[in-house]
């Protein structure tokens, strides 16, 4: 190899990396502040049809008392309906003729096997050819999906028997709220946001996301974990349960229902703060609750770029619990 043709190399390899090394802390920074370095319409937007089906459409009358759902580039939405005894599926933007269903071993599967284009370091591959989109995507590994695409799960008094429900979401916001399950419920999103609102479960709730925000309100469970790599994280406690909420680059926001005295809190960040209502602490904090109260349950908040906080919800006035 000639020495100028290295020299060009080695040069394009430090502006490369020296990209790379801005871009990375210019996407840390958008995250902390919750700000999105995508494009928020990266699809073009297409007619929306939409279906709706009773389950036992998609069942062939098999019963199942776990569900599971696979959805590579759309929203997943499941919520309680009342006055109703028979669950629907309805689908937006979403063609049921490559939308794989079926019961198996007491597991109702929904799957979404339609092909779609990806998104790969940056390089978009479609049958017209490949693109560049630019160094910022070397961060993000799918495309920001069709935010027309939508499942809705509604659950009638037919699914009082639920044991379990697991999802996995590819590029898509992920909805749960108003209804209740036996054991368990696990998210995981890979880019999106995942919403929980008044749901209950019997042993473990758990939800992930690479890049995304987690939010949970009014729920109630034995256990649950909450972890985001990108991603803020806010969470709202109202009953007992051992809570773990882990965002790498990101804030964690707690609010308790009950006084903080009622929890054994253990707090930490790397880079930035830990709050305890609006004192700030340091970068750790512990709690135990005294040995004639009875614990709520466990709290540990971490974060590694991003602050912690967390506070009495309605506490005009806080103060450090110590």
């Amino acid at each position: 190899m000639k020495h100028a043709t290295k020299k060009m190399l080695i040069t394009a390899l430090i502006l490369f990396c020296a990209g790379l090394f801005l871009t990375t802390v210019g996407y840390i920074v958008a995250a902390v502040n919750d700000v999105s370095v995508y494009d928020e319409n990266e699809r073009p937007k297409a007619d929306v049809k939409s279906e709706t089906y009773n389950l036992n459409q998609l069942t062939g009358g098999e019963s199942f008392t776990n569900l599971e759902i696979r959805f590579q580039v759309g929203n997943v939405v499941i919520t309680k309906v009342t006055g109703s005894n028979q669950s629907t599926v309805q689908v937006s933007a979403v063609d049921m003729a490559t939308f794989g269903h079926g019961v198996k071993d007491g597991v109702l599967s929904l799957a979404d096997d339609d092909a779609y284009p990806s998104t790969y370091y940056g390089f978009s591959f479609t049958s017209n050819g490949f693109g560049f989109n630019g160094l910022r995507q070397i961060l993000n590994f799918a495309s920001a999906g069709n935010k027309n695409r939508t499942l809705y799960i509604n659950l009638a008094s037919d699914m009082a028997d639920l044991q379990n429900i697991t999802i996995h979401c590819g590029a898509g916001n992920v909805i749960v709220r108003n209804f209740t399950v036996k054991d368990s419920v696990s998210v995981s999103v890979s880019y999106g946001n995942i919403s929980v609102d008044n749901i209950s479960i019997g042993g473990s709730f758990s939800a992930s996301t690479d890049l995304g925000n987690i939010s949970m309100n009014d729920s109630s469970y034995a256990r649950c974990e909450l972890a985001s790599t990108r991603g803020n994280i806010q969470a709202y406690l109202t009953g007992n349960g051992n809570n773990t909420f882990d965002s790498v680059a990101g804030n964690v926001t707690i609010e308790v229902k009950n006084p903080l005295q009622k929890y054994e809190i253990t707090m930490s960040t790397t880079t930035g703060s830990v709050y305890v209502g609006d004192v700030e602490i340091g970068s750790d904090y512990t709690h135990y609750p005294d040995s004639n109260e009875q614990s709520l349950g466990k709290i540990i908040a971490t974060a590694i770029v991003g602050s912690v906080k967390i506070s009495q919800r309605g506490e005009t006035t806080p103060s450090p619990v110590y």
